[in-house]
Formats: structure tokens, C-alpha cells, sequence
């Protein structure tokens, strides 16, 4: 499960973009700032786990972007991982 966990993660390292590349990622990264699904930052239905697990690398000090891609790529490695996990029961 850790060496599926790991391929993922590295393997994804190399990919990510230096900037926001979309409209929804620029929604994200400005929620990081000002969450309120009321004016759309961002679009419903919010993404609130996303943002505010984010939010924690952000507040340690990485960038918007890196925090975002830090968070996605967290989470695709993790459910590579849990999904070798499920395969092997």
C-alpha cells in the first residue's frame, strides 16, 4: 500500500503546473483567502474539505497554487493506495 501510496505521489510531482492553469483552480486559490459559497468563491457546491484541507499548507506558508496541488496530489495518492488496500482484502 505505501509503495503504491509513493508511485502516485512522485509520479505526479513532475506535472505540476507553475501557475494556475483554470478558472476553477483561480476560484480556489482566492477562496483560500475568502471562502463564501455565496458569491462564488468557489462555485457551489464549494469544495469545502478541498479548500480548507489546503488551507492548512497554506497557512504553513506555501503558495495558493502549491497548496492546492499539494492537496489534490495528497489525495490521488492516498486513494491509490487505499485502493490497492481494497483489492488485496
Amino acid at each position: 500500500m505505501l509503495a503504491f501510496f509513493a508511485a502516485c505521489f512522485l509520479t505526479r510531482l513532475p506535472l505540476w503546473p507553475g501557475m494556475v492553469t483554470n478558472p476553477d483552480g483561480a476560484e480556489c486559490a482566492f477562496a483560500l483567502d475568502h471562502f463564501n459559497v455565496a458569491v462564488g468563491h468557489p462555485h457551489p457546491p464549494g469544495y469545502l474539505l478541498y479548500v480548507y484541507s489546503a488551507k492548512v499548507f497554506y497557512r504553513l506558508g506555501l503558495g495558493a497554487n502549491h497548496s492546492l496541488l499539494l492537496t489534490s496530489t495528497l489525495f490521488s495518492a492516498l486513494a491509490c493506495g487505499l485502493i490497492y488496500a481494497l483489492g488485496t482484502l
